[in-house]
């Protein structure tokens, strides 16, 4: 038994990329699932392995590949103690989240407007920024060759306004905010925070008229996280847009796919295979006249 304190738990999820808010609540239900050990198992009796780690990832609804990123869809004693450890655990918890939100866990939906699932997440929600558990060193300075003059620095890989984007994306999918049906590109333009009514007149018309240069063609699953990207066609032949995720899976965050005028997490895969008139043209790095990703 390995048992956590709290903050280190919260640290673990935004670790993983949980948003404050959002770790505030992953580590109430953490301590309802777990009681914050990271080798507890539970439901042992409906799957082979279980349940596994802080957050109890159910080996019998989803495959290694799936929540560990490998070893395909048979589990294995090697891999299922993989949940025990804490990043791993946090990982998945993120992947099962994106796919079906806090209510995927069933202390959530019985204990989340219980006082004590409330106390937890309220001392949670004012600690100060965490460390993150597996800290990334920072990227070495380029040097300049002599009489080159100055060097360019590398794009940041994660910008304050791709960031705020994923923020109000993810708190709209949690809340099921209703944006109207077909409002793809107000809906973007909101999580960006940029003027309902823009310069486009829709999602198709955005990529024709972004520059060149800032346009990514392709399926998407090479997008960073917080850009959005953008579909041609459609029934009406104004396309579609939707913010990706930056998993390298083609992971995004709709409006309508799920839930009319509501946005939910999916991929652009999903959308292809629903909405077959579609055509994904890619990634964009501007939106109207706003520069999201300089590459």
């Amino acid at each position: 038994m390995t048992v956590l304190d709290g903050r280190a738990v919260y640290n673990y999820a935004v670790g993983a990329g949980f948003t404050r808010a959002e770790a505030a609540i992953m580590t109430a239900i953490a301590h309802y699932e777990s009681g914050w050990d990271t080798t507890n198992i539970g439901d042992q009796s409906l799957s082979k392995y279980g349940s596994r780690g802080l957050w109890q990832i159910f080996t019998g609804a989803h495959s290694p590949s799936e929540v560990l990123g490998h070893g395909g869809s048979t589990w294995t004693l090697a891999l299922a103690d993989e949940l025990f450890d804490p990043v791993k655990c946090a990982r998945a918890a993120h992947i099962v989240y994106r796919e079906q939100g806090f209510r995927a866990w069933s202390t959530y939906n019985n204990y989340h407007t219980s006082s004590g699932f409330q106390k937890i997440v309220a001392e949670a929600s004012h600690w100060s920024s965490p460390v993150n558990p597996q800290p990334t060193p920072p990227a070495p300075k380029p040097v300049a060759a002599p009489g080159s003059g100055p060097v360019a620095t590398a794009p940041d890989p994660m910008s304050e306004l791709r960031k705020k984007a994923l923020a109000n994306a993810e708190r709209a999918v949690h809340d099921g905010t209703d944006f109207g049906v077909g409002m793809c590109l107000r809906t973007v333009r909101g999580y960006y925070e940029l003027p309902a009514d823009g310069n486009e007149p829709t999602a198709a018309s955005a990529w024709d008229d972004c520059p060149k240069a800032n346009r990514h063609p392709g399926g998407g699953t090479k997008a960073p996280a917080g850009v959005p990207f953008i579909f041609s066609g459609g029934s009406s032949g104004a396309g579609h847009i939707v913010l990706m995720l930056g998993d390298n899976k083609g992971g995004c965050i709709s409006t309508d796919i799920k839930r009319p005028g509501k946005a939910d997490y999916t991929t652009i895969g999903h959308i292809l295979n629903t909405w077959t008139d579609l055509h994904a043209e890619g990634w964009v790095g501007h939106l109207e006249q706003v520069d999201i990703w300089h590459g």
